[in-house]
This record gives structure tokens, sequence and C-alpha cells, in this order.
């Protein structure tokens, strides 16, 4: 498994209680779904690790995750500012309602004429919109991720191919 491969799904910000059980802050909106996947990787030494969950509970952005054999306080807080990923095979990037569109960080965009436009960089959320950061001709540049601007999206060859208004993005090149 590679980290190319994997999606971020947040970091463990701190301990929980006195099982071991660590906070993390997600990067989804549903916690109740990593209850489904039975293990994570954790990023440890730049390289993916399996850990098994044994239990989990949380809201938006935040969950409480108890892992098999990390039975401390001490035991958990090793585990502090660790990255959380997920193969990207186990997430429906085909299911509009439930995908996180942080999941599409280090996809290209294509025109719709399927020229390339950029590299996402990352997937922002703004109170009116989710924006993505684009890597342009070496700038970067913002745009919002509107659904009807959504022509095809290809998760195994990484491409969003996007329908773009007029002058959007070369407006924003020096």
């Amino acid at each position: 498994m590679k980290m190319d491969n994997c999606f971020h799904l947040g970091t463990i910000s701190r301990t929980h209680g006195r099982t071991g059980a660590v906070q993390v802050k997600l990067n989804i909106d549903a916690p109740h779904d990593i209850q489904n996947w039975g293990s994570v990787f954790l990023e440890l030494n730049q390289k993916p690790v399996p850990f098994f969950i044994e239990e989990i509970s949380g809201n938006l952005k935040k969950a409480i995750i108890k892992f098999e054999d990390i039975d401390t306080p001490e035991a958990g807080n090793k585990l502090k500012g660790t990255h959380i990923h997920i193969p990207l095979d186990l997430i429906d990037l085909a299911d509009e309602e439930n995908r996180p569109l942080e999941a599409l960080a280090g996809f290209s965009i294509l025109s719709a004429e399927r020229q390339m436009i950029g590299k996402i960089i990352s997937i922002e959320e703004y109170p009116s919109q989710s924006m993505a950061t684009l890597l342009v001709q070496e700038q970067t540049i913002l745009i919002p991720i509107h659904p009807d601007w959504i022509i095809d999206l290809n998760p195994e060859a990484k491409e969003l191919t996007l329908d773009l208004p007029e002058g959007l993005i070369e407006s924003q090149l020096d």
C-alpha cells in the first residue's frame, strides 16, 4: 500500500479517557462509515501501518477511536499528531451524495475538451461552498467545486473533467 493510493481521513489530536482511545479531527463528515471499514492506516515513519478499530463514536468532524492493542493513555499519546488514512478504493467517488470532496486532492483537472488544466492540491470548505486549490502553470488558484460543472470523474486515472465558465482560470493567472 502506497500513501498515494490513500485518502487522508484525519489527524489524531489527543488521547481520550483511560483506555488508550484517541480523539481524531476528521476530514470527512461521516465517522459512522469508519466503523464499517474495520481498520485504518496510521502513517508511521511515512509508511501506512494498519490499525484495527475496536470502537468508534463521534459527530461531524470529530471522532473518538479506540484501536485494538492501544490500551493505555500513554500508548494513545504516542500517536498524537499521527495522520490516519484509508485506501481510496474504500471511498465511492461516484456517490455524489456521500463522496468526501477532500478525496479529490491529487486529481488532475481536465477541461470539457479533455485538455489538462492543473492538479487539485486541496479542497477547502467555505461557508457558501467548497473551493479547490489548483496548481496551474506553477501558480495556485481557487475554483469553486460546483456539481453542475462536473462532466466526468475517473477515480482510476485520478481525473476530474469539468465544464468551467470561460475565463475562470485565465483571470487568476499572472
